[in-house]
């Protein structure tokens, strides 16, 4: 999964550096807050950081955030999004199973978004992992 060329995972400390120059180039960047670290906190913070249509109610819904990521975001005028999560440890060194379940929903999202056969603009989807 994370052999995509779309995929980044860098130092905690270069995340403001990289944001800027994501910024700069024309992505909208969103970012999830620091200290994620179970899925409930996840959840609050995709409802605060991320374009969501329709709302994410429950926090265990995978499925539903899937589908409501998809089309919030692929909804977004523009074309280039970059997702940020920072400090990714946290949540790996809580429950590694579960950070991998979250980040694949966010991943799949990507793939969807991003896949030439979409049939409307293809959106150009960086997921940034902070460590």
């Amino acid at each position: 999964m994370r052999d995509r060329p779309w995929f980044e995972i860098l130092p905690a400390n270069t995340l403001p550096t990289r944001m800027s120059a994501l910024d700069a180039a024309g992505f909208a960047v969103f970012a999830l807050p620091s200290g994620i670290r179970d899925r409930q906190a996840f959840f609050d913070g995709v409802r605060t950081a991320l374009p969501l249509d329709p709302p994410v109610q429950s926090d265990w819904n995978l499925d539903a955030l899937e589908d409501s990521l998809w089309v919030g975001l692929g909804s977004s005028e523009v074309d280039r999004l970059a997702i940020v999560w920072p400090d990714v440890a946290e949540m790996v060194l809580q429950d590694e199973r579960e950070f991998n379940m979250l980040l694949d929903t966010v991943v799949a999202v990507a793939d969807i978004l991003a896949h030439p056969m979409r049939g409307d603009a293809t959106k150009l989807i960086l997921i940034v992992l902070g460590l």
